[in-house]
């Protein structure tokens, strides 16, 4: 079974219809409401910080399912980025306000009904901890991080300070797994001491 565990479009439908909690957008940094009326086939969605309503048909919420599991068979980190919902990487793209929203809402039913699944059959859907190994870059002056997954793959990131590299690790996470699935902890192992510059 896929991390879907075999959701459909109607579940989907119907959970937006009955949605009461704000989404984050694709990148996590703002929220906005969604919801569907199941009899009339059609949603909208309004931004957190404008009145402005958007909407969508139940047709364009369809293409956009299609879209966000085609691109989960290329690779996760393509469902996380907005610009895959709209022209110039998805041609045709039935609603170019709306498409990017509705991916992030089907990021997070998918992430709710895993989770929903796994409290059914008593299973933990999150890791409980993964391991940066941090190395200096000799190329920046900063620092790169990586984690390698166990079946194969992870992360490398990479920031110019600390700071920033705790930044990137945490936008890393956040495009590498799907919510619900997302480690409870990170640790960060230095394969060589910081230097602290005090002059």
């Amino acid at each position: 079974m896929s991390k879907t565990n075999g959701a459909t479009f109607e579940e989907f439908w119907k959970w937006l219809g009955q949605l009461e909690a704000p989404v984050k957008n694709l990148g996590g940094r703002s929220e906005f409401e969604i919801a569907a009326d199941r009899t009339a086939c059609e949603g909208r969605v309004k931004p957190r910080k404008t009145s402005v309503h958007h909407r969508f048909s139940k047709a364009d919420a369809k293409k956009v399912w299609e879209r966000y599991f085609y691109l989960l068979k290329l690779g996760e980190s393509r469902i996380l980025r907005a610009s895959q919902y709209v022209d110039p990487a998805w041609q045709n793209c039935p609603n170019r306000i709306c498409a990017p929203y509705l991916g992030a809402a089907i990021r997070d039913f998918v992430g709710w009904r895993n989770r929903r699944l796994a409290a059914i059959n008593g299973a933990s859907t999150a890791r409980p901890e993964i391991t940066f190994n941090i190395e200096p870059c000799s190329e920046s002056g900063g620092f790169v991080a990586r984690w390698d997954a166990p079946g194969g793959g992870g992360i490398t990131t990479q920031g110019e300070t600390l700071s920033e590299l705790n930044s990137m690790i945490a936008d890393a996470i956040d495009g590498y797994f799907e919510p619900g699935l997302r480690p409870l902890k990170v640790r960060l192992h230095f394969i060589e001491d910081p230097l602290l510059a005090v002059a």
